[in-house]
């Protein structure tokens, strides 16, 4: 007969003594992208016991960026780090998931393991101080899974939903993960990206029914926690060992895999409820590139920890509008006129830099047979290239001249410059024929 247990998972920040030991981890979550280019997440960062490591500095850090469709860019050079102390208590959003399985009516020392297991969870609530915006949600699983209470801002309806709640059947693990609606990670998205997540999980067996693919299962989650910052915290009582499965989901989000017994889980939970609310919120900031296109306001980055074994957390953000820069062109097509042979004709055209500063540094015309530049800053009669700067919404008005070969005919090429970000293109034209437009494709 399979063993059927109860499993408690709740979202909460731990700093006690694991019974295993795992490697270093760092959770990066709160994504602030407002002040583009200047980019700001909460971090937290814990050693290989599970405790949180306090000496931090920008170096211990590096940051590679990549826009959707785009290239990576490593901006470690322009990493930041602080860390602030709140003034008054700190707020969390705490999941508390119980597993109700049949094996929690299991007697142990004269007590059944499900009132041992309740006794925990209220020991947790009212030990929580509920200021500001903290908040507890109660759900259960066991065949079925069931939200019990969303985000109370006070003990007092989980304590009473305690009261009436029974042990069932089974326990499916996958439940709280992956059931459609109120799943933990649909819970979270209700709540503030920038207070903290913690998630801890008390078992007393293992799965099930068994997790048909647990590779997969462990991969998936470690993501999804990652992503939201969410800490996973197991503990195991009855069973000698944690299912790999929880543990896996533990060292990948800078929690603890905790193996305890019936006498300990209250005081336990008590002091979990104390370590969920940090008095100090540590913050990295780095400057990330413009873009040159809506899609790439989509950018995933992946900080690495430089201590240990480098212990790495990915963050995805969509960056504001502004931070699409162009360089808008008057006329992206130059008609510059259609002198007879041997003669010339002007035509001037102006570009406008958009939501950031254009630095040209160098420009071809290809081929520069027929046409050339006279003037780079129109009328002021700059006839040499310099490199310049174009703030936002400042224009430049550039002078080109063309001249006609020995036969008068359709002439073309192109004015390409280099520099950063988002270099224009022109194309010249002049004389008569038939005018073929290489730039804009499409347009």
């Amino acid at each position: 007969m399979h063993s059927i247990r109860m499993t408690l998972f709740l979202v909460v920040a731990l700093a006690l003594v694991a019974a295993t030991t795992h490697a270093q981890t760092v959770n990066v979550y709160g994504v602030n992208s407002s002040a583009f280019p200047k980019i700001t997440a909460d971090y937290v960062a814990f050693d290989a016991a599970g405790n949180p490591i306090t000496d931090l500095t920008a170096a211990d850090f590096s940051i590679i960026e990549t826009p959707q469709g785009g290239a990576s860019t490593n901006l470690t050079a322009t990493l930041t780090q602080k860390c602030i102390d709140q003034n008054t208590d700190p707020e969390a959003s705490i999941i508390i998931v119980l597993d109700r399985s049949q094996s929690m009516s299991d007697v142990v020392d004269g007590k059944q393991r499900w009132e041992t297991a309740k006794d925990a969870v209220r020991a947790f609530v009212n030990r929580i101080k509920f200021t500001g915006e903290t908040r507890v949600s109660l759900v259960s699983f066991a065949g079925n899974y069931q939200l019990i209470n969303e985000w109370v801002n006070n003990a007092q309806p989980i304590l009473d939903s305690l009261r009436t709640l029974q042990w069932q059947t089974v326990t499916n693990y996958v439940l709280p993960f992956e059931a459609p609606g109120n799943n933990i990670y649909e819970l979270f998205k209700k709540r503030p990206a920038n207070i903290p997540k913690y998630c801890f999980f008390l078992t007393d067996g293992h799965p099930n029914p068994a997790i048909p693919n647990e590779i997969k299962f462990v991969n998936d989650n470690s993501q999804l926690l990652q992503a939201q910052g969410i800490r996973f915290f197991s503990v195991t009582i009855k069973e000698s060992f944690t299912h790999w499965t929880l543990e896996s989901l533990a060292k990948a989000s800078g929690g603890k895999a905790i193996v305890t017994d019936e006498k300990g889980i209250v005081d336990l939970f008590s002091y979990l409820a104390l370590e969920t609310q940090i008095t100090k919120v540590c913050q990295i900031s780095w400057v990330s590139p413009y873009t040159c296109n809506e899609q790439g306001r989509n950018r995933t980055a992946l900080i690495t920890l430089l201590r240990g074994a480098n212990p790495k957390s990915t963050v995805q953000y969509l960056t504001p509008a502004t931070s699409v820069a162009k360089v808008d062109v008057s006329d992206p097509v130059l008609f510059c006129g259609d002198p007879p042979a041997n003669n010339s004709s002007f035509a001037n055209v102006t570009i406008t830099a958009q939501n950031a500063t254009f630095a040209a540094t160098a420009f071809t015309i290809t081929p520069s047979t027929y046409f050339k530049v006279v003037d780079w800053n129109y009328p002021m009669n700059q006839a040499t290239f310099t490199p310049f700067n174009l703030a936002p919404n400042a224009k430049r008005v550039i002078r080109v001249q063309f001249t006609q070969g020995a036969a008068r005919a359709f002439r073309q090429a192109q004015l390409s410059f280099t520099g950063s970000p988002c270099p224009p293109n022109v194309t010249l034209v002049g004389g008569t024929g038939l005018i073929l437009l290489q730039s804009p494709i499409g347009g």
